[in-house]
């Protein structure tokens, strides 16, 4: 860290290792897979209660078991050789939009937050991008909060985009059946069904409302009360695990207490 005059400029950069599982709610089980590297690095300037902060990262994940997005992959490749020109673009398509090995995901985010005693205004736009098409979103919230003695009350709105548009779900099976034979038909199309199914289901086009308020009791516990209301798009709850890509609508009730002792 550097003083600058009356601010302070900050530097930190990390890196690491770790091993994640996915929860399936399919029959096929859970995933499991390590991320290494995570690099990434952050840079802050802090002056007269404004802190600007950006943050960069990338991730590699590996899957342990890869037999099945390199099944897969190479599945949906074979189809893009085909001469049939719909069915290759659109096999090609689904192909490209997940990788056969490794899953690159790369993080960027600019922040503010502005302590303007009693107010506190803070904002963050953030970008996900990698080589699949479920990495690739747009995030950003903005927040704005007022003191009253004891209490803080506030607002925030939120909103999550994926870059992506929704990919079409393949008609093949009767085109294919007189070529290579109903067995094979039904396999590609269930393939390009899955594939297309599981993008779909993981998109993102959200938008959340929330107001609360923070009692800070004493020095030692506060109690936090937020309301959300959330609305996602037609294909695009990602967020909740929706099992069809229908729009939504949820509201969220919480209550917390901080203490330390």
């Amino acid at each position: 860290q550097w003083q600058l005059g009356e601010g302070r400029l900050r530097a930190k950069l990390f890196a690491g290792r770790t091993s994640v599982t996915l929860g399936s709610t399919h029959d096929d089980g859970d995933t499991h897979g390590n991320v290494s590297p995570l690099l990434g690095g952050t840079l802050a300037f802090d002056a007269n209660g404004l802190t600007v902060k950006a943050t960069v990262a990338e991730a590699k994940t590996r899957a342990r078991d890869p037999a099945a997005v390199t099944q897969a992959w190479t599945g949906l490749d074979s189809l893009a050789q085909l001469p049939i020109p719909g069915v290759a673009s659109q096999a090609a398509a689904l192909r490209d939009s997940f990788p056969r090995d490794v899953f690159i995901t790369r993080y960027a985010a600019l922040g503010v937050s502005w302590d303007a005693n009693p107010w506190q205004l803070q904002a963050e736009i953030s970008r996900i991008t990698g080589n699949f098409y479920t990495s690739q979103s747009w995030y950003g919230y903005a927040s704005a909060a007022r003191r009253l003695d004891d209490v803080t009350v506030f607002a925030m709105v939120g909103r999550a985009h994926s870059s992506r548009a929704p990919l079409q779900e393949p008609q093949w099976a009767a085109t294919l059946a007189p070529l290579v034979g109903p067995a094979l038909a039904a396999g590609a199309q269930g393939l390009g069904t899955k594939i297309a199914s599981d993008y779909d289901v993981a998109r993102e086009n959200q938008r959340t409302v929330s107001v609360g308020a923070r009692w800070d009791v004493n020095a030692q516990v506060a109690l936090k009360f937020q309301f959300d209301a959330v609305r996602s798009a037609a294909f695009g709850g990602g967020m909740w695990t929706y099992a069809t890509t229908a729009a939504h609508h949820a509201s969220v009730i919480s209550a917390g207490m901080d203490f330390f002792f």
